[in-house]
């Protein structure tokens, strides 16, 4: 809330006396006014009365993601609430993955549900079965649409085993979906909208590796790719990129990662002492060295719905937005405390 002063008659009286009591060229004297006067202070609140809002979903369909993508839709909840009750935001929803090895696929929204290849819990998607949402995009203002059905059937994104799926390039999927310029064009066009916030969520058990164009990989360095940055688009390059989506108000833009990180009992994964305290420091670097040794069953982090590699350019990107970036640990049993907290920051950004 933005407060504007009005000077009210209180003020020009006052102004008049101060001048009436300096010293100058005119000799005739000057009486001050005399009599009852009043100041007005008004507050203009400069809250959009609905707010706007375009969400952007990037779920990892690597063979490890079964227990994540049931973890996100059953909590789906958590995050669209405040969306729909508090400020009644005028909200569209889109899902990708983090697969981009394929142009004409990567980055497109979602319309159906997926397909395990691996899963250690069951599974019931029953609800989704004949389920397609047309062009992919939820959209708030639908009144015949069950929103969390829809959220819970998309977001399933399924996993894949083996080949290019394996490199997940969960920043440049993003690119992919959001480009007017890119490999979708009309997805693009039809999704952003120019007067609304832009929320791009990143969601991964492994780290990103978006590689530059013409570079090739081989089985034996598929696991290490992060560790490869000569082989992979700057972080820097899309943050950039996503700013630019909000050419007059970058501050419009506003990123959001559950990934995974080092675990320190009591320590906030937000907290601006995070990354320089010494347990984190030395995981995170315990765990580079693993991996860059090539040794295996190497993770930062567990729980019940599995391990995770550090997300260290997902941690990069959150941290180049500043207040506008959000970071929550993956390895967690529970995903309704992580969206709720990214759901009161996109908020909070707003008003």
């Amino acid at each position: 809330m933005r407060r504007s002063f009005i000077p009210g008659l209180g003020s020009v009286a006052a102004l008049l006396v101060l001048f009436a009591t300096q010293p100058g060229c005119n000799k005739v004297p000057v009486k001050a006014i005399q009599g009852e006067y009043t100041v007005q202070n008004e507050i203009r609140d400069t809250r959009p009365d609905i707010p706007k809002i375009d969400i952007v979903f990037v779920i990892d369909n690597s063979h490890s993601m079964c227990e994540e993508q049931i973890n996100i839709g059953k909590n789906f909840d958590k995050f669209i609430k405040d969306f729909k009750d508090t400020i009644k935001a005028d909200f569209r929803i889109g899902v990708v993955t983090t697969d981009a090895s394929d142009p004409n696929k990567g980055g497109k929204f979602r319309e159906e549900l997926g397909s395990f290849t691996s899963c250690s819990v069951n599974v019931d998607t029953s609800e989704c079965k004949n389920f397609k949402l047309a062009g992919g995009i939820i959209t708030s203002t639908d009144a015949s649409l069950d929103l969390e059905k829809a959220f819970r059937c998309i977001s399933t994104v399924g996993t894949v085993q083996g080949g290019l799926a394996q490199i997940e390039q969960g920043l440049k999927a993003a690119r992919y979906a959001l480009d007017k310029n890119g490999p979708l064009p009309s997805q693009a066009q039809n999704f952003l909208r120019d007067d609304a916030f832009l929320a791009i969520i990143l969601v991964s058990d492994e780290d990103d590796c978006s590689w530059k164009e013409g570079v090739t990989w081989t089985d034996q360095n598929f696991s290490r790719c992060a560790l490869m940055p000569e082989k992979l688009v700057p972080v820097g390059d899309y943050v950039n990129f996503f700013k630019r989506l909000k050419p007059t108000d970058p501050g419009k833009v506003m990123v959001a990662v559950i990934s995974g990180d080092a675990v320190v009992p009591g320590l906030d994964a937000n907290d601006p002492g995070f990354n320089v305290n010494p347990q984190v420091i030395s995981q995170r670097e315990d765990f580079l060295t693993d991996k860059a040794a090539g040794a295996q069953d190497t993770y930062i982090c567990e729980s019940d719905n599995g391990r995770a590699d550090f997300g260290r350019r997902y941690r990069e990107l959150v941290e180049k937005f500043g207040s506008n970036g959000v970071f929550a640990n993956i390895c967690q049993n529970d995903f309704g405390p992580a969206l709720a907290l990214i759901s009161k920051r996109i908020i909070d950004n707003i008003y």
